[in-house]
């Protein structure tokens, strides 16, 4: 998918290319999001690596290989998948909104606050990363204890 995505979106001749939006200045830190059909959600920075497994950059972000996606993106620094449905269905109506932030989130480089490799789905805070990601975005936040871990407060 990676692959498509750089071929048809961010190199010249692509039928959905944009100079405006494939080429970004310096100081800028492009993000994509793409709503879709299919099943679930996901999100994260592009870390460019010279490693040659997905075992190895686990290791050495030390993250569940689970976590990585192996993508030829070289347009944009961040990226988001999301289904439609969660937009546009009735039944995720009061979350929504919520989904879509979670996995913007993720392109900024904050973490889910839950197992998600696990079928516990085990929360361990209670902001829109972790065990209030279902629900609506009105009451959501980010918690004290993940902004002091990403360094934006002491």
């Amino acid at each position: 998918m990676g692959e498509e995505i750089e071929r048809r979106v961010f190199r010249e001749g692509g039928d959905l290319y944009d100079g405006t939006f494939a080429v970004s200045a310096a100081h800028e830190y492009p993000v994509m999001g793409i709503v879709y059909e299919g099943v679930g959600a996901a999100g994260g920075v592009i870390w460019e690596s010279g490693l040659g497994s997905l075992e190895e950059v686990a290791k050495e972000l030390q993250i569940p290989k689970e976590m990585i996606f192996q993508v030829g993106i070289e347009g944009t620094d961040g990226f988001f998948l999301l289904n439609r449905q969660f937009l546009t269905d009735f039944s995720y109506k009061p979350y929504g909104a919520t989904l879509l932030y979670h996995e913007f989130a993720h392109t900024l480089g904050v973490p889910d606050r839950y197992d998600a490799s696990s079928q516990t789905d085990e929360a361990f805070s209670d902001d829109i990363m972790g065990g209030r990601r279902r629900e609506p975005i009105e009451g959501n936040y980010l918690s004290a204890q993940l902004l002091k871990d990403l360094g934006v407060f002491k």
